[in-house]
C-alpha cells in the first residue's frame, strides 16, 4: 500500500497504523537495510516484456523516461544489475518533484526536462499511486499488472490495463505536436 507513495501521505498512514508516536524514521531506516540487503543478494527482477515493451517504444520515436520513487542514488546501480544499462534519455526520483506520486509534480518534472507535451506521452505504471499521478499529469497511462490490481474506478481512467509492457498498443497514436 505504501509503493510508490508520496513521502508524506506514506507517513500519513504510517501515523495512522502505528500511533503518532511511531519512530517513523527508525521504520524507514529497517527498511532502507533491508532493501539494501535483498539487492545485495539477489539481482532485481525485470518485469516480463520489459525490454522488448522498451525497444518498441524506441523504435516508435518515443524518448524514454523513468519516473520513480527509488532515490537517485539507487537508480544507476540497481538498472546496472538488472542488465538495462540505462535505456533512458531522462530519469526522475519523485524525491527531486516538491510532492511524490500519487501527485503530478514527479510527472510534470519529466515532462519539463524532456520538453514534451502530456498529450506527446506515455506512461507505464505499476502502482496505483504511480498511475494516478502520470494521469493527473495529463499523459495517457497504462497500467502493466504487478502487486497491486488497478480498481475499477482507476481503471476507467487508464488508456489499458497489460500483463506486459510489451503488450501495448494504441488505437490512435499521441499527438506529436
Amino acid at each position: 500500500m505504501l509503493r510508490s507513495l508520496d513521502r508524506t501521505l506514506a507517513d500519513m498512514l504510517l501515523h495512522k497504523w502505528f500511533g503518532e508516536e511511531a519512530p517513523l524514521e527508525e521504520l524507514r531506516r529497517r527498511r532502507n537495510e533491508g532493501m539494501e540487503e535483498e539487492m545485495l543478494l539477489s539481482p532485481p527482477k525485470v518485469k516480463e516484456g520489459a525490454i522488448e515493451g522498451l525497444r518498441k517504444l524506441r523504435e516508435k520515436g518515443y524518448r524514454l523516461a523513468l519516473v520513480t520513487q527509488t532515490p537517485r542514488e539507487r537508480i544507476l546501480p540497481l538498472l546496472e544489475r538488472a542488465g538495462l544499462h540505462n535505456p533512458f534519455d531522462e530519469i526522475v526520483s519523485a524525491r527531486e518533484a516538491r510532492r511524490g506520486k500519487p501527485f503530478p509534480d514527479p510527472y510534470l518534472l519529466a515532462l519539463e526536462r524532456t520538453n514534451s507535451l502530456p498529450e506527446e506521452c506515455l506512461a507505464f505504471e505499476d502502482a496505483p499511486a504511480g498511475a494516478l499521478s502520470a494521469i493527473r499529469a495529463g499523459i495517457r497511462t497504462y497500467y502493466v499488472k504487478d502487486l497491486d490490481e488497478p480498481s475499477p474506478a482507476l481503471r476507467k481512467l487508464l488508456a489499458g490495463v497489460l500483463d506486459r509492457l510489451d503488450e501495448w498498443e494504441l488505437t490512435e497514436p499521441p499527438s506529436r505536436g
